[in-house]
């Protein structure tokens, strides 16, 4: 539990990037869309920055690290399964909260199966499957995504490690997303 609570901080401390007036772009298949608000130099925070600010202090993530999986799949990984705890509309951003269970017998290790080549997990999309668009992490102008890290990520067996991105606004009639990473997908997941 320990070493979740610390990977959990760890994304908190990369939303606190956003925070301290990082400027960011969302990647969007090949587009790079700003936060709402980021344009402009004022000091008024972004919805993406007080976000990454409350984040910060509940210790990154607005779900409890125990929390069942809303939806969940088999990965294309031997004994490892794909888990989302949730995805939420927040202050004009998606956090996607997910894991990786590892019901194998030996250590599993994600770090050049779900995060290469950035050793993160810029590469877990949220698709619209009305409106057919592909939504990335946000990541800022140092290429530094606002999602969880896979370096020296290696799960034990039997347990799970928690994983977070910030996305763009999903479009308020988006009531299911499919959730694509390089490990497999899961489909319907609801949005709350």
């Amino acid at each position: 539990m320990e070493r979740t609570t610390r990977r959990v901080l760890a994304v908190a401390l990369g939303l606190v990037l956003l925070a301290s007036g990082t400027g960011c772009s969302g990647e969007e298949a090949q587009d790079a869309p700003t936060p709402p608000g980021a344009a402009g130099g004022g000091t008024t925070a972004t919805p993406a920055q007080s976000l990454a600010q409350d984040l910060a202090v509940a210790g990154g993530s607005t779900v409890p690290v125990d929390a069942p999986a809303i939806a969940s799949a088999p990965a294309d990984t031997s004994g490892a399964v794909l888990e989302v705890l949730a995805v939420q509309r927040l202050r004009g951003t998606t956090l996607l909260t997910m894991a990786v269970r590892n019901e194998s017998a030996d250590e599993l290790r994600i770090i050049n199966r779900l995060g290469s080549p950035h050793l993160d997990t810029r590469s877990v999309a949220l698709v619209d499957p009305v409106g057919l668009k592909r939504y990335l992490p946000y990541v800022d102008g140092e290429d530094r995504c606002l999602c969880s890290s896979t370096k020296s990520q290696e799960i034990p067996r039997g347990e799970r490690t928690i994983l977070t991105a910030l996305y763009p606004a999903l479009p308020e009639g988006v009531l299911t997303v499919a959730v694509q990473t390089p490990m497999g997908g899961i489909a319907e997941v609801p949005v709350s």
